[in-house]
């Protein structure tokens, strides 16, 4: 680690989470994992969930708008449980089928 930073392990129970074998968030194909994560995204609990709210909350930590971990997995958990991470999604959507093409 160099100056001003720390290095720390992080596990699902860093989240309070319950730990999950990597057999149980594998995907197979593109569709299959667009529609694990529009699962995600419309409500579904479970690995899937789990790990992208880990990732969330570790993205969101990285821009110093939090004060720690446990923030920043809060507001990943309140984006995605109010919806607000859905319509992000809907608007790129969107947006992307609007651009020109090159």
């Amino acid at each position: 680690a160099g100056k001003g930073c720390t290095e720390q392990q992080l596990t699902p129970a860093t989240f309070g989470l319950q730990e999950n074998p990597l057999s149980s968030i594998k995907g197979d194909s593109a569709a299959e994992n667009a529609g694990l994560l529009l699962g995600v995204l419309e409500g579904n609990a479970g690995p899937h969930r789990d790990i992208v709210l880990m990732n969330a909350a570790l993205g969101l930590w990285t821009t110093g708008r939090f004060n720690g971990l446990e923030d920043s997995y809060q507001a990943a958990r309140i984006s995605i449980d109010s919806g607000q991470a859905r319509h992000a999604l809907t608007r790129l959507v969107e947006a992307s089928q609007k651009a020109p093409k090159a």
